[in-house]
């Protein structure tokens, strides 16, 4: 401690002090602020967990997907603004039709609860990409979860560093993400995967309870005997929800125990959720292996930042079928109901009168915009401060030889050095002030009158520089100009705010270049 601490210090705020006072070709001094910045981005100590919360305590209220979905999770969900994560593309980002940002993949119903499958694990499935690529980096907000949210679907021969891609083709990182992450991702919009699934995987995809919703099943099996394939049983099923009288809604009923038969036959009224859900059921019903997978649909563009805002308001699910010689296809039934839904996001689908977030519904354009550029300005901090974590503030003071540096030596040192950089600006105001100094200034303006008084114009002892220059004036008119600039500069150095070592250099000029005769 003793050793490192005088180099801690001096070191920063010595080079601080002289990049915080620049003195530019006048001689005055004007005080920039990105070296304080500087001193305070580099010192400040990074550390592992919140600046106020406890360890236990500190993720407790964070928002976001669950790996559980039951009516309603979601629609709760997207009441609220918040950003889940931001993506900025190579290119062009994709239509919206496609940007479907995949989450938990959720294969096991209890009659009302979707959760993910457990224990074992499922062999890597057959995939194939094709068409052209999509390049991004996406920054997602901490969540306490390990999902990263990447386009269907991410390329799975090149995962990132510290990530995984699950058979199912989850990304997972191989942490929670406590703290703000950054991937570069790249991701095939037109892809087939699942082609030769495992039968285990298959067989654990068309599992149901044993009882309940009897009119949901009884419709699987009618829609079956109708269908003359897989894939026209999965059309026919969409049909039906775009042509009944379905609507897209964040306040459904509630539903009893067979929530499932209530929905697609009375209530007729819910949101993502209960959509994806039905749909589900009635595949495995009808014997077509199906899942549910959660995650975000849309994004804004924000185009002052050149990137897409992903917010918790964007959280949907959708399904998932297995079709022979297809492998596993998405289905939004969704999309059925409400198209716009998709295409222009939630706002435009839903009826008036939708608990959204207030920015979210709003048309005030100039409101949108403002909140736009506060959300750049955000985002190019954010990615700025991003890679500079605890772990390289360590690495940063190691490599220059002060050791493992605690954040304590850290904090005494931004203390300390504070106190430098600030001491170093009073000194040099006191030595270089904005103003020349008076003496030189009110020497001049006695040269000045020198020269007129043996041109035959004295000044009395009584007698203003403005006064004095009206006299002169009247008796020699041909003087006035000159006489009148000379006054003038003299006036506005001697008693005015602002001086500079530039105006000083004019009146000398002046009076230097005055001849009177």
């Amino acid at each position: 401690m003793q050793d490192i601490l005088p180099k801690l210090v001096l070191a920063p705020s010595f080079a601080a002090v002289l990049l915080f006072a620049r003195a530019p070709v006048d001689g005055s001094y004007v005080v920039d602020l990105l070296p304080l910045m500087i001193l305070f981005f580099v010192l400040f100590p990074r550390i592992a967990g919140p600046l106020w919360g406890l360890p236990s305590d500190a993720f407790a209220g964070m928002t976001g997907l669950s790996d559980t979905m039951t009516p309603g999770s979601i629609s709760r969900l997207v009441q609220s603004d918040a950003v889940a994560f931001r993506a900025q593309f190579a290119g062009r980002p994709p239509p919206p039709a496609v940007r479907y940002w995949r989450g938990p993949v959720l294969e096991n119903f209890d009659g009302r609860a979707w959760t993910p499958a457990r224990g074992g694990s499922d062999p890597a499935p057959e995939s194939e990409t094709g068409g052209t690529p999509v390049r991004y980096t996406v920054t997602l907000e901490p969540s306490n979860k390990r999902w990263i949210f990447a386009l269907e679907v991410p390329d799975p021969l090149a995962p990132p560093t510290g990530t995984r891609l699950t058979p199912d083709l989850q990304l997972l990182a191989a942490r929670a993400l406590e703290h703000r992450a950054r991937y570069t991702l790249t991701s095939f919009p037109q892809h087939r995967f699942g082609m030769d699934a495992d039968a285990r995987v298959l067989r654990r995809a068309l599992r149901l309870p044993e009882y309940g919703n009897p009119e949901t099943r009884a419709l699987a099996r009618r829609l079956r005997a109708q269908s003359a394939s897989d894939a026209d049983l999965v059309n026919r099923t969409l049909r039906l929800f775009h042509d009944e009288p379905f609507v897209y809604t964040l306040t459904p009923p509630q539903l009893g125990s067979d929530g499932i038969d209530e929905f697609l036959f009375t209530t007729r009224r819910g949101f993502c959720e209960h959509y994806a859900s039905a749909f589900t059921f009635l595949m495995r019903a009808a014997g077509i292996p199906a899942r549910v997978v959660t995650g975000y649909q849309g994004g804004e563009f924000n185009r002052v930042g050149n990137y897409l805002i992903v917010r918790q308001s964007d959280a949907h699910a959708w399904s998932e079928v297995w079709l022979e010689g297809q492998g596993w296809v998405r289905v939004d039934p969704t999309a059925a109901v409400a198209a716009n839904r998709i295409e222009q996001g939630i706002a435009s689908a839903l009826p008036a009168g939708e608990p959204l977030p207030f920015f979210v519904r709003t048309d005030a354009a100039w409101l949108r915009q403002l909140r736009l550029r506060w959300d750049a300005l955000d985002n190019q901090w954010n990615q700025w401060v991003l890679g500079y974590n605890q772990e390289r503030q360590i690495g940063l003071f190691a490599s220059l030889g002060f050791g493992i540096v605690s954040w304590r030596e850290l904090a005494l040192g931004l203390v300390v050095g504070i106190g430098l950089l600030l001491g170093g600006i009073a000194l040099l105001t006191l030595r270089n002030g904005r103003r020349p100094r008076g003496d030189e200034v009110q020497a001049l303006y006695l040269k000045f009158c020198a020269k007129l008084a043996k041109a035959g114009i004295p000044r009395l002892a009584t007698e203003g520089p403005l006064d004095f220059a009206a006299r002169v004036r009247a008796a020699r008119p041909e003087w006035a100009t000159a006489v009148d600039d000379i006054v003038r500069c003299y006036v506005q150095l001697r008693y005015g705010a602002h001086g500079s070592a530039d105006a000083l250099r004019t009146l000398a000029a002046r009076i230097g270049a005055f001849r009177p005769c």
